[in-house]
């Protein structure tokens, strides 16, 4: 069966609500991320951190000012094991994202 790519996530994580999980990876699956897009819905001066959480590792693969009208791509092959989480850290305004990928059955060698 040819592996088809989705999205995996999508949502608006809340100005100063602290950290959000935006997505967790399955048990039993391993998740390939492809793409990641984080947009400021109030068109406004925002910075947005996006940022990965596995066991205690927490590699930041975003942390840049968003413009107005301004989306940010995090584009690559991002590996999640089970457990493994997509997180956001919005600082002045809500970030709506969409994240998107393939969960493939089984864990990865």
């Amino acid at each position: 069966m040819p592996v088809r790519t989705a999205r995996l996530a999508a949502g608006i994580a809340a100005a100063g609500g602290g950290e959000h999980i935006a997505y967790t990876c399955p048990p039993g699956r391993t998740a390939i991320v492809k793409d990641v897009r984080v947009a400021s819905p109030a068109g406004a001066n925002s910075r947005a951190v996006v940022f990965l959480l596995s066991g205690p590792a927490r590699p930041a693969i975003y942390d840049q000012p968003l413009g107005l009208n301004q989306t940010a791509v995090v584009s690559g092959f991002i590996v999640l094991e089970p457990g493994d989480q997509l997180r956001l850290f919005p600082f002045d305004f809500e970030l709506q994202y969409w994240i998107s990928g393939a969960e493939l059955e089984g864990l990865a060698p």
